[in-house]
């Protein structure tokens, strides 16, 4: 029997197609990346425009009807002391 140890020298061809799969899986993965960044980027941006929408119109509505907007806000006081003192 020969017991020699076999060199190889060129990878099998499975190994071969596993590194061409690894290759198109990072990609997909690098493409993915870049989809979910810019996907959160436009949510980002529209939170902050509907964060300043609101500020604008509560900034409004508090100096059109200032009495509402205390007695609103006392109100709200009260409920959430009622809530956390328990």
């Amino acid at each position: 029997m020969n017991h020699e140890p076999q060199i190889v020298t060129e990878a099998p061809e499975s190994v071969r197609h596993l590194e061409a799969g690894k290759s198109e899986v990072l990609k997909s993965m690098e493409h993915f990346q870049e989809a979910a960044k810019a996907g959160i980027e436009v949510v980002r941006t529209q939170g902050a425009e509907r964060l300043e929408e609101f500020q604008a119109r509560s900034t409004a509505y508090i100096r059109e009807r200032p009495t509402a907007s205390i007695l609103a806000a006392i109100g709200i006081g009260f409920v959430l002391a009622k809530i956390f003192r328990r």
